[in-house]
Parts: C-alpha cells; structure tokens; sequence
C-alpha cells in the first residue's frame, strides 16, 4: 500500500508543481533551476551518509550513465528545442515512454509467446497517449530545423524509457539515499553543463523571490526527486513508467479545475483513456520483489 501511496503522491507533486510556480515564481528557471536544486539535493544526500567510500564504484557509475539517459539528456534536449516543437507536443511525446517500456520489457523477459505476453500492455499504453492527444494539442513543426528537433525528442524518449528499465535493474538493493544522490548529481551536472545565461528569465533577487524558491524546492522538488528514485527501485518498470502518463492528467485536471472549461466528448474521453489506460497498467504490474 505504502508504493502506491508514494506513487500517487509523486503524480499529484508532480503535476501541481506548474501552480505553485504560476502563484509563487521563484528566481531560477530552466536548466539553471534543475542544476541547482539537484544540485542541492545530492549535496544533502551525500552529507547525510557522511560521504562515506563506496566500494562497488560499476554499480555507482551505471546508475549515474542511466539517470542520465533518463531524465538528464531529455531534460536538455527539451530545453534546447523549446524554440522549435511546442511545449505541449513535448509533453505528448514522452507518454510514449510506457510503450517504450513495455516492448522493451517484453523483449527482456523473452515471453513474445506466453499467455502472459507482456506486448499485450502495448494496447493500455498506447490508449493513454492517444488520450493525451485529445487533450493537448498537437503541432509538427514545419521548418527544417523544428522536424529535426522533433526527431531528437522521439529519440530521446526511447533513451529514456531504455534507461529506465537499465535503471531499475541497478537500483535493486541499493541504498536510497546513495542512489538519490547519483541520480540528482548526474542531472544537476549535466543540466549545470548545457545551461546558458540567456535561457534565464530574469527574475528581481528579492527575499520573496528566493523564500519561493526555496519552497519550490523543499515542497516539490526534493520529494520528487526521493520519490522517483525510490518507486523506480520497488515498482516494476512498466508500472513506473506509468506515471508518464498520471503527471500529465493531473496537471491537465489541475488545469482544467482552475479554468472550468465547459464538458465535452474528447475531454471526457481524453481523460478517460488516460486514466484507463494507466489503471490497467498498474493492475497487470505487481510491485518488484526484489531485496531491497
């Protein structure tokens, strides 16, 4: 019970996280804003287990590489292309990361012809990006440039759904908050590397500017950050993988909530798939029984 309590309350921080933003804009956006609270977030981690010297410095260094092909590169990736593809056609582009999961998942198990045909997920994934569709718009960029983009974005989704399922094998009895602390510190260096000054929207450095950074980062993202890597360790990585698609719903329902747009079928039906499809995912994932 306690997995899914956290996972639901990762998709509920995570998808809320545009409205605490939106009510009290910090002072760091971008990439700049992932290196730095990253940042902070290993630092703490490692201070909590006093640096101690880690002994098994492969394991170490395979959770940094996939953390990277994960969230890290993606996370570059759409900060670089943010002036060519459409935010929202991003976010419809990574609710393929389930599919990618499943098949990838499929592969590894070696089942393509068994009853239990992991491929048969396929359907339930594929519904809830088709769900997404309905609700987010949908904009292929029409110059050069923009279907290049396009096309490191859809690559970059299958890295990151590969590196997710290599990383739920790495975390496998490892400790959390060693494993929190390669996870953020891979990202919060890697975003650190690629930032630039002019991706900055530039923001008065007031007390109240930072006092709302500082709860960003406390309410939002460090809990996230634990969270994540905790579920990605106990849950499955189809199951895991699902929340490509309840963060987007519920910030979508937040949204919606906040706007009161009039009902309609392809909202009703939107939601629908991708609540749905989601469900069905997680209820044909069991948590992993891994040591831990």
């Amino acid at each position: 019970m306690r997995l899914w309590l956290g996972f639901a309350l990762l998709c509920l921080l995570s998808g809320v996280g545009w409205i605490v933003d939106e009510a009290v804009p910090g002072v760091l956006t971008g990439l700049l804003q992932i290196a730095v609270h990253l940042g902070a977030i290993a630092l703490i981690c490692m201070v909590a287990l006093l640096i101690r010297r880690c002994h098994r410095r492969g394991r170490w260094l395979r959770i940094a590489a996939w953390s990277a092909g994960m969230i890290a590169v993606p996370q570059v990736l759409l900060a670089r292309s943010a002036n060519h593809v459409p935010s929202l056609t991003s976010v419809l582009l990574f609710t393929l990361v389930p599919v990618v999961v499943v098949v990838a998942e499929a592969q590894r198990s070696d089942r393509f012809g068994a009853n239990d045909n992991p491929l048969s997920r396929v359907a339930p994934a594929l519904a809830g990006t088709v769900g997404a569709a309905l609700l987010l718009p949908f904009n292929l960029p029409s110059d050069v440039a923009g279907r290049v983009w396009f096309a490191v974005l859809l690559a970059s989704v299958v890295l990151s759904g590969l590196s997710a399922v290599k990383l739920h094998q790495e975390l496998q009895g490892a400790p959390l908050l060693k494993s929190a602390a390669v996870y953020s510190g891979t990202t919060a260096l890697i975003a650190a590397g690629f930032w630039r000054a002019g991706m900055v929207v530039p923001n008065a450095l007031t007390k109240e500017a930072v006092l709302a950074e500082t709860l960003r980062w406390a309410l939002i993202d460090a809990p996230v950050v634990l969270l994540t890597v905790w579920l990605l360790r106990e849950l499955r990585p189809v199951a895991a993988s699902v929340r490509m698609l309840l963060i987007p719903l519920v910030a979508i329902l937040a949204s919606f909530g906040i706007a009161r747009p009039g009902l309609n079928w392809t909202i009703t039906a939107g939601c629908a798939l991708m609540a749905g499809g989601s469900l069905m995912l997680l209820w044909s994932e069991p948590p992993a029984t891994y040591p831990t």
